[in-house]
């Protein structure tokens, strides 16, 4: 079957190719009948570790010795362990022939933690992880809010825009089923936009949505849908069969059926059943509208509503890609009917923007989420909000800024853009074919980045102008590192040096494992770790491998590149007499003083320093560090001794964003958009804002006293430091 009659046949709106390398099967129709299908979740397949693969065996082997085989299996996310090549070849490998061409996946957080081909193995032997297609009078929609190299989910504009587009050309009858990775709604918290998802299908007849990541088969009904989380297939052989079937009176529901295996016989018991048509569960406990004014919050409901109660709540910061029971709060019915309640709005917190939560529950344990943002203003400061800019797609590595008269952005869409921080405008903006993860670099008026499609760019600051381009072997999804005409590129498992002026290639060495983190450099040598557990030292001029020191042996490739130094941002101290010469590294255990010239460990501070840059600061002849770690910590150290000075644990996690310095002041970026000041004698906070209601992973820059800063949301903002007030875009 041509791939163009594959897609009018099914009508799928993004194509998927599956193990085989041909598209699905001429079995697959729009045709209204009775039917069977299996959903699988988290196998975690890897060659080194056979339990797993004999579970996953044991499962296809049980769905075949049925009379009637389910027609496909829909995989939830998690199908390897690592992204690794050998575990993709071990989960192919598995899958029997019947199924080779009905197996649809989509990309879990192990799909892309760790990945350093940029998805190009998973579309290779999987297919792509967000596309649609009818069986059997039921429209699927496989969804992928995965971010590369990162933990949580996050959909982006084009995400949401594609997922409306097919959306409305099913229109507002046809059953939907969608599945995804990570549970939404309930208690968890693994997709801080969640709520743009649910108000963009709840017009429509979604009548499921299936989901893994939390190892636990878990059913709840709310906005209409019934939501489940998958057993992982990682413990055992567990899946899930779903029936597609008449009822006793005549109406078409899907039964739900909790399976497993057990001595090679497939086991089954019901666990609900979901009606295609008819009413949808809480849909009348959608509230009317929701307002904010000063401290109060005010829900109208629908006069034919169900509900017993209403709860609010602001987003858990303080947690991170996981589940939180929350801290609700009840509100009050203002009248006899209880459509109008009300509760007052505690706003004893940072000021700037949050994503406030609604939840509205009905008698039948079911119940309605609603997010609205919401504006806590800083009653220092006057209310002068306006927009300064929105790029098209989230941003995750750091800004960078030329002469104080452009700040640099990418995205992981792979544009680049220049914008004047003063008058708000575009100056300029260049299209890469992959996404952008790392920080843009600039030495002079030259910009330098590399992108996912494995190449490197040069191009004027100013103009925009592509001064050269420079294909690498891998995806580039580090930062890159200037040493005077020399930058020193990350590239999958391969470190290169390229010249800076020209782009021509000076060296390159292939490594044992992922590097996604940034080199430092000295006058002679060139520091960075990788997934293989070991930091490497090589010399600037031949790219001949010096020494490498192990830091992290594992069990298992799995447990070695997670533990290893494959993101670290390496740093080169200043040399100091009677000292000597000290690189940092990073793990997710210890920040680490290694000699530079034996790699020798000279002494280790305790805590998860891996993904934030040292910040090295020089003050009356002496110098001092400071550290943020993953779990909010930030640290003031001796860098020569490692004795510690202070610590503070702020309100946030920190990922990717690094420490930055103004005057006496250090900034830290917390993950879900708290931007905290403490002060660099003592560690003490002074100055909190909540510039988003967004994940955040970026380093600001400092542009004429003002916080130039990013996040997932796409937007841009000038945040002012002396009073923490804040100038947000609109939406």
């Amino acid at each position: 079957m041509k791939r163009s009659d594959f897609l009018k046949l099914t009508g799928a709106t993004a194509g998927m190719y599956l193990l085989s390398g041909l598209p699905l099967s001429s079995k697959v129709n729009a045709a209204d009948k009775e039917f069977s299908f299996a959903i699988l979740a988290d196998t975690h397949t890897a060659p080194y570790e056979p339990k797993r693969s004999q579970w996953l065996k044991d499962i296809f082997i049980a769905m075949l010795a049925e009379e009637t085989p389910p027609e496909f299996v829909l995989h939830v996310g998690d199908l390897v362990e690592a992204g690794l090549p050998a575990e993709y070849a071990e989960f192919a490998s598995i899958v029997p022939p019947y199924y080779q061409d009905k197996l649809f996946g989509t990309k879990g957080n192990h799909e892309v933690r760790w990945d350093e081909y940029a998805g190009d193995l998973f579309e290779k032997h999987i297919g792509r992880s967000q596309y649609s297609f009818d069986f059997g009078g039921i429209h699927f929609i496989a969804l992928d809010p995965t971010q590369l190299l990162q933990e949580p989910g996050y959909f982006t504009k084009s995400q949401l825009d594609w997922l409306k587009k097919d959306l409305s050309r099913v229109g507002k009858s046809t059953p939907i089923v969608m599945y995804l990775h990570y549970p939404i709604g309930d208690n968890n918290y693994y997709i801080i936009n969640q709520g743009e998802l649910l108000e963009a299908i709840e017009r429509y007849n979604v009548r499921a949505v299936f989901t893994g990541h939390v190892h636990q088969e878990k059913v709840w009904k709310q906005n209409g849908l019934h939501l489940f989380s998958l057993a992982a297939a990682k413990s055992g052989p567990f899946f899930q069969m779903i029936k597609k079937r008449q009822n006793a009176q005549g109406e078409s529901v899907l039964e739900i059926l909790s399976a497993s295996v057990e001595n090679g016989a497939l086991l089954t018991k019901p666990l609900v059943q979901v009606p295609l048509t008819g009413p949808r569960p809480a849909v009348t406990e959608q509230p009317l509208s929701i307002k904010v004014k000063e401290e109060k919050l005010e829900v109208k409901l629908h006069p034919h509503h169900r509900a017993s109660t209403l709860q609010f709540q602001f987003w858990p910061d303080s947690r991170y890609a996981g589940k939180d029971e929350g801290l609700w709060q009840e509100m009050n019915s203002t009248d006899t009917y209880s459509n109008h309640w009300e509760a007052h709005l505690d706003v004893n917190r940072p000021p700037g923007e949050y994503l406030l939560q609604v939840r509205v529950l009905n008698y039948k344990q079911s119940w309605w989420d609603s997010f609205i943002k919401v504006k806590i203003p800083d009653k220092n400061m006057e209310n002068k909000d306006r927009t300064v800019w929105e790029s098209k797609a989230p941003i995750q590595g750091g800004l960078a800024a030329i002469n104080d008269e452009i700040v640099i952005s990418a995205t992981t869409s792979g544009l680049v853009t220049a914008i004047h921080p003063k008058t708000q405008k575009q100056v300029w903006a260049y299209q890469t074919n992959g996404p952008i993860v790392g920080t843009p670099q600039v030495k002079d008026h030259f910009v330098y980045v590399g992108s996912g499609d494995k190449k490197v760019y040069a191009l004027d600051g100013v103009t925009g102008k592509v001064l050269w381009i420079s294909q690498c072997p891998e995806p580039v999804l580090g930062s890159l590192f200037i040493k005077e005409d020399l930058l020193f590129v990350p590239s999958g498992s391969n470190m290169l040096s390229i010249k800076r002026l020209t782009g021509e290639i000076s060296w390159q060495v292939k490594i044992g494992g992922f590097t996604a983190g940034q080199p430092s450099a000295d006058h002679e040598t060139v520091y960075f770790g990788a997934g293989d557990g070991f930091i490497y030292a090589i010399n600037q001029q031949t790219g001949i491998i010096k020494w490498k020191k192990k830091l992290v042996e594992k069990e298992n490739p799995y447990r070695t590149l997670i533990y290893s130094a494959w993101a670290t941002h390496a740093a080169v101290l200043p040399d100091q007499p009677g000292q000597p010469p000290i690189v940092f590294v990073s793990n997710v255990t210890h920040t680490f003083a290694l000699n530079r010239i034996t790699g020798a460990v000279l002494w280790q501070y305790a805590g998860g320093y891996l993904y934030s840059a040292p910040l090295l600061v020089q003050q009356d002849k002496e110098t001092f560090a400071i550290l943020a770690d993953e779990w909010g910590g930030v640290s003031k150290i001796n860098p020569y001794s490692g004795k510690r000075y202070w610590k503070t644990v702020t309100d946030q996690r920190i990922f990717n964003a690094s420490p930055i310095q103004h005057g006496e002041l250090v900034y830290v970026t917390g993950v879900n958009g708290l931007l905290t000041a403490l002060k660099m004698t003592t560690g003490e906070v002074v100055d909190r804002y909540h510039f988003a209601a967004s994940y955040a992973y970026s380093t600001p820059v400092i542009i004429e006293d003002k916080i130039i800063q990013a996040a997932q949301d796409g937007n841009i903002r000038s945040l002012n430091m002396e009073s923490s007030y804040a100038v947000t875009p609109s939406l």
